[in-house]
């Protein structure tokens, strides 16, 4: 009971749960919730549980330990929240691996070189859009070597209509 006590009001329900069913089931079970902290402030914890039983006398016992998730979860918010910002941005974003292949576009960048969604342009190679494919080539070269490069190129459309983007 002084376990579930120190479990924060709106996590107790789902972990005690998990509890009754590692006890029940005998699984291993990998939970997160917030406990409160001696402090008296909550922090979020990564809760890793067994049940381990004696043979001769049958005595079962739950085997654990806590680990501090707090900070992973602050990045994981701030990650989501810029994650947000991106996909949501009127700028035309977009990424690619080292290969210059397209691994994330936002809907401004999708919409900014005539397509429908980012489906049909993840994956491909970014120089595909590029006027120049050449300079394409320069420009990659240039981030794999250096990873730095900066300058305008002129993208095309399947419309045929000229793009022009600021890269870095």
């Amino acid at each position: 009971q002084s376990w579930l006590m120190h479990i924060h009001p709106q996590d107790r329900t789902h972990a005690l749960k998990e509890m009754y069913r590692v006890m029940r089931d005998g699984h291993p079970t990998h939970i997160e919730y917030r406990v409160q902290h001696s402090e008296g402030h909550y922090v979020w914890v990564r809760d890793d549980s067994y049940v381990c039983c004696r043979s001769d006398d049958n005595v079962c016992h739950v085997i654990g330990y806590l680990q501090n998730i707090t900070e992973s979860k602050q990045r994981q918010k701030d990650l989501g929240l810029a994650r947000r910002a991106i996909d949501s941005s009127i700028n035309g974003i977009a990424f690619t691996d080292m290969e210059g292949r397209l691994t994330y576009v936002n809907k401004s960048f999708v919409d900014l070189v005539g397509f429908d969604k980012p489906e049909d342009i993840l994956g491909q190679q970014v120089g595909h859009f590029w006027k120049n494919p050449k300079k394409a080539r320069v420009v990659l070269r240039a981030l794999q070597t250096s990873r730095d490069w900066s300058g305008e190129v002129v993208a095309m459309r399947p419309d045929g209509r000229s793009v022009y983007f600021e890269v870095s």
